[in-house]
């Protein structure tokens, strides 16, 4: 089966997978994040998602897409600046995202914004 991008509501795709823009800690995020959980049974992803745990930058788990057309959910944690967390610089933060994938010989493409 080929690669193919879609363009369309990501809770209304028929995929093997989708991918989602995890928050670090457990927690349902605003909007596409939102939707998601919504979609797929939030109670269920929530419960699926706190069996994971604390997803640091760099890192991914995957869960049951549950209710959604997809068979499962990647989340990915992507670089994040907040109150309690914070780096000196843009490049510090992307450098760190980028080591963690180097150690772990994955690619992650950028899913958050700072």
């Amino acid at each position: 089966m080929p690669f193919q991008i879609i363009r369309n509501d990501i809770t209304k795709v028929k995929a093997d997978a989708i991918v989602n823009t995890a928050n670090p800690n457990v927690a349902v995020g605003d909007g596409v994040d939102s939707a998601i959980y919504k979609a797929a049974g939030k109670e269920k992803l929530l419960e699926a998602r706190k069996k994971i745990g604390l997803l640091m930058p760099g890192e991914v788990a995957i869960t049951d897409a549950f209710d959604l057309d997809a068979k499962y959910i990647i989340h990915a944690s992507g670089p994040y600046i907040s109150k309690n967390r914070t780096y000196a610089t843009k490049e510090e933060d992307n450098s760190a995202s980028s080591q963690i994938c180097l150690e772990r010989r994955i690619s992650i493409p950028p899913t958050s914004s700072v």
